[in-house]
């Protein structure tokens, strides 16, 4: 059948995005006219910035799988994870996953890799194990992933990245903490820079979280708690 390139898409980052503008520029341009595709015209609209956080707006994209130099495509496979539920979004990427276990990944978002890593999670961590063989994606991690997405969790686990003073804030509070210096507010609900802001010593800042359903992140999301407990 040949190697796969498979592009995670998202509500922003969507096939027409790819189709139209990334893919003609690349070395993968010759993949456009080997893969069948439904009409442009039907593909996804680009939603307006900033876009909720299940779409997955931000983030730099990343490629995993097993890669070697001279490595060539022969088709391309795009999988779409717009859907605004999160447990739908992964069943596709997982069933993806299973169709085409020695492909390269590209995850084009924060959204797109944390998929893909709970996938291979849950697919590695499965019991009774699944009858197809689990996909090994080298380059894929959920640990370095998820500390990298969670700033609060990578303070209080890793060494040495506890040196700057920091507090978690929780959607209950209405006000930040009074900061001792200049202070950066990074939300884990948000999406790559949305949301961030920096508030001045003796600030009485308001919480732009206040009252938000922190259910209704992806990052709290029941497989996204199972695959980190598996490693607390």
């Amino acid at each position: 059948a040949g190697a796969v390139l498979v592009i995670i898409t998202t509500a922003h980052w969507n096939a027409r995005f790819f189709r139209r503008l990334l893919l003609p520029a690349s070395r993968y341009a010759a993949l456009l006219h080997r893969s069948p595709s439904p009409p442009l015209s039907d593909a996804p609209s680009v939603p307006p910035f900033p876009a909720s956080a299940s779409s997955g707006v931000g983030g730099d994209g990343v490629a995993v799988g097993a890669v070697c130099d001279g490595w060539s495509p022969s088709s391309l496979v795009l999988c779409d994870v717009s859907n605004p539920s999160f447990a739908s979004n992964l069943s596709q990427v997982s069933q993806c996953v299973c169709a085409h276990p020695t492909a390269l990944f590209f995850a084009s978002s924060d959204l797109a890799m944390m998929l893909l890593c709970v996938a291979k999670h849950a697919l590695s961590s499965s019991q009774p194990p699944p009858l197809h063989p689990i996909p090994t994606l080298p380059g894929c991690s959920f640990v370095p992933f998820f500390l990298c997405t969670n700033k609060l969790a990578c303070r209080i686990a890793i060494d040495a990245c506890d040196t700057l003073p920091f507090a978690p804030v929780y959607a209950s509070q209405r006000s930040l903490p009074e900061a001792v210096a200049p202070a950066i507010f990074k939300p884990l609900y948000g999406n790559s820079s949305e949301g961030i802001m920096r508030y001045e010593r003796g600030e009485a800042a308001p919480n732009p979280m206040h009252g938000v359903d922190p259910a209704s992140s992806a990052v709290c999301d029941p497989e996204v708690a199972q695959a980190a407990a598996a490693h607390d």
